[in-house]
């Protein structure tokens, strides 16, 4: 708890302002790894979840009259909060409803989650992107039908390659080019 106090969370100080996370044309980013507790992460993230729906829903709603024209969680090394059920049951309303809100979900991870409640997420996700990967192919299948000649691609797909399906606009996987990233990076 040390560590979200110095992080001034749950009105412990100046208090986190969920609502500076939903300004119209802002992008943040909220690094946890600086948390060394596992814990203090997953409750962090949790805590942001939580907020960023309740918001959504409350303007989506007509109780807040704000401008609102959607929200996106990107939540990279996505493992990590997979192993919470707090945080597993945060994402899955999202997953289950957040289209309806205009609350987009990209979960980033180098495995593939096999519980019930992560797959129960994954399905709600319409789009997936596969990079160089060397899972069970069972396991691939389930999160994208890919044909055995895709599936022997994958473990050799170069950096920047993927390959995309989305549910709702095209039921064929389709090999991307992923262009690499252009902004700025501290020690560029």
């Amino acid at each position: 708890l040390v560590e979200l106090q110095r992080l001034g969370v749950f009105d412990i100080g100046t208090p986190f302002n969920i609502y500076d996370l939903m300004r119209p044309g802002h992008i943040h980013v909220i690094d946890v790894a600086g948390l060394r507790s596992g814990l203090a992460q997953q409750i962090f993230v949790q805590h942001i979840l939580h907020g960023i729906f309740s918001r959504a829903n409350q303007i989506f709603l007509g109780s807040l009259n704000l401008p609102y024209s959607g929200v996106v969680i990107f939540l990279d090394e996505a493992w990590r909060f997979l192993r919470s059920p707090q945080v597993l049951d945060e994402l899955e309303i999202i997953a289950r409803m957040g289209r309806s809100l205009k609350v987009g979900l990209w979960l980033a991870d180098q495995n593939i989650p096999t519980g019930d409640k992560e797959w129960n997420i994954l399905s709600n996700m319409h789009t997936r992107i596969l990079g160089s990967i060397t899972a069970d192919p069972r396991i691939i299948r389930r999160v994208m039908p890919l044909s055995e000649s895709m599936l022997s691609v994958l473990p050799n797909l170069r950096r920047g390659m993927g390959i995309v399906f989305n549910q709702e606009y095209s039921r064929i996987p389709t090999p991307t080019l992923i262009p690499p990233c252009t902004c700025y990076h501290i020690g560029d």
